[in-house]
């Protein structure tokens, strides 16, 4: 409740999109400086399982080093006491320890994961569009990644269009989320 939690949540993001991004170059992640999980070269997927088995794999590397991360966030935070915040909270006085010292009743820091609709609606136009109707192979689709579909409009309004769509209680896109 209000007044004993002391929630880290700030900066412990994890990007689905960019999970899947990576995913889909072998771990590479072109936005940020920083190298994901080797999953295997995605031009030779030949089904869907095996999409999924690189996304789930690229996801829990990269949980983990979020959680990591989180985790040396809050060692890092023992050594910048918040007497002030400490005091506003139930537990600290009660315990008289410091809210970075895990004096608050609650003490946790989440992960937060963003973009699962999107991810879900990419994973379900790949499944749908190059494993099930075969418009594409997939070594054209990261091609088509590559160059932000240039050209391809009839093909990114296929993907628009075509696709069922998460949020619209569809099973073929909300058991892929």
């Amino acid at each position: 409740g209000s007044g004993d939690t002391f929630a880290c949540t700030g900066g412990n993001d994890l990007k689905l999109g960019q999970v899947l991004e990576m995913t889909l170059n072998n771990g590479d992640n072109c936005f940020i400086d920083r190298q994901g999980l080797p999953t295997g070269d995605p031009t030779k997927f030949t089904s869907f399982s095996e999409v999924m088995d690189a996304f789930r794999q690229q996801l829990e590397y990269n949980v983990k080093m979020v959680a990591d991360a989180t985790n040396l966030k809050d060692l890092a935070y023992k050594d910048f006491p918040a007497p002030f915040v400490s005091s506003t909270l139930k537990g600290c006085i009660e315990s008289g320890r410091d809210v970075t010292e895990g004096g608050a009743k609650y003490n946790f820091a989440s992960i937060t994961a963003r973009g699962l609709g999107t991810t879900a609606d990419s994973l379900a136009a790949i499944k749908k569009l190059v494993f099930e109707d075969r418009v594409l192979i997939m070594p054209e689709l990261i091609k088509l990644l590559e160059t932000d579909f240039k050209g391809k409009d009839d093909i990114w309004q296929m993907m628009i269009n075509r696709v069922p769509k998460y949020g619209n209680d569809e099973d073929y896109v909300d058991s892929i989320a």
